[in-house]
């Protein structure tokens, strides 16, 4: 067994401070390959599968929600809403706008105004 000082290189950034590195003969290659950063493992099929399969069939089905004063609970699952005063659909992702007394959703600033014109 031997002992060995690794400092750090430009393509290979180290923890701070001097590595010492006990390694057998012939084991140098093995370190070379494993002090070197690994990509992430991929993501396994199975799990890409899924998640296209939900995208599928989430696929215009309209959500219905309960509207809370900071967020909005989901009561059936679903990729939109509908706005109250312009009809428009408005997915949940950005759905900003809404009124919790009387639980409608607004595409806009300007449909808010038009509804509290109303």
């Amino acid at each position: 067994m031997s002992t060995s000082t690794f400092n750090a290189i430009f393509e290979v950034p180290a923890f701070p401070g001097k590595q010492t590195i006990f390694f057998d003969n012939f084991d140098s290659y093995i370190f070379w390959h494993k002090a070197c950063s690994l990509p992430p493992f991929p993501i396994k099929p199975i799990f890409i599968s899924i998640f296209i399969l939900y995208n599928l069939s989430m696929i215009k089905k309209k959500a219905k929600l309960m509207y809370k004063h900071n967020s909005f609970e989901i009561l059936e699952s679903g990729d939109y809403v509908i706005c109250a005063i312009s009809g428009k659909k408005i997915m949940l992702k950005d759905l900003s706008y809404w009124n919790v007394e009387l639980q409608e959703a607004y595409y806009s600033p300007a449909e808010v105004k038009q509804s509290l014109k109303k």
